[in-house]
């Protein structure tokens, strides 16, 4: 669930399913003014209590997935102040054309963070979302793809409803199908604090 305003977007995934993963919950608070650092904390059932996840391991696995926590919170949308880029050109895919657009951090401290040293991403040109990213990690080898191979437009906004990501230094995959999509203006906003999760 969202809840966006415009000076702060908070957004917070709670899982149902499957059963071993029931009750887990991620909360980002993402803040555009520049100066400011985004917030970002997990709940862990077993454990009972909610903890901050600091900038340094927001490149760390997503609950086990092939995410990282900057994947899910940025929703694949690179922050232009963290990263330098270069246009690739364009290319033209099942008659859709396509943007493709290579990506260095800006900062060896920002590498560390997200454990990336490189991107290059492939950008759909109606609905400028990505639909493939390729990542190396800081010492520029093949780390990980995702991909998008359905996105569509559900009330007006352009969603992905699945996203692969393989990680080819592990050969682990993690693959996440949206169903059941809904966008509610009203969510209280209570949901969004971190002591609530």
């Amino acid at each position: 669930h969202k809840e966006s305003s415009p000076e702060l977007r908070k957004t917070r995934i709670t899982f149902v399913e499957p059963k071993r993963s029931r009750d887990f919950a991620f909360l980002s608070h993402d803040y555009l003014d520049k100066g400011a650092r985004d917030d970002r904390w997990m709940f862990i059932p077993v454990e009972r209590k909610v903890r901050r996840i600091p900038a340094s391991s927001r490149g760390d696995s997503f609950f086990g997935t092939d995410l990282s926590f900057d994947d899910v919170q940025s929703e694949f949308k690179f922050n232009v102040e963290e990263w330098d880029f270069e246009y690739l050109g364009e290319e033209t895919a099942a008659g859709a054309l396509r943007h493709r657009i290579a990506g260095t951090p800006k900062s060896a401290k920002v590498a560390r963070e997200l454990r990336y040293g490189s991107s290059t991403a492939t950008i759909d040109a109606d609905a400028w979302m990505p639909v493939r990213i390729e990542f190396a990690d800081t010492r520029n080898r093949p780390l990980k793809t995702i991909e998008v191979p359905r996105i569509e437009q559900i009330e007006g906004i352009w969603t992905a409803r699945e996203i692969v990501a393989v990680n080819h230094q592990t050969g682990h995959r993690t693959r996440f199908v949206l169903s059941d999509i809904d966008y509610i203006d009203d969510l209280p906003n209570e949901i969004f604090n971190a002591q609530n999760l």
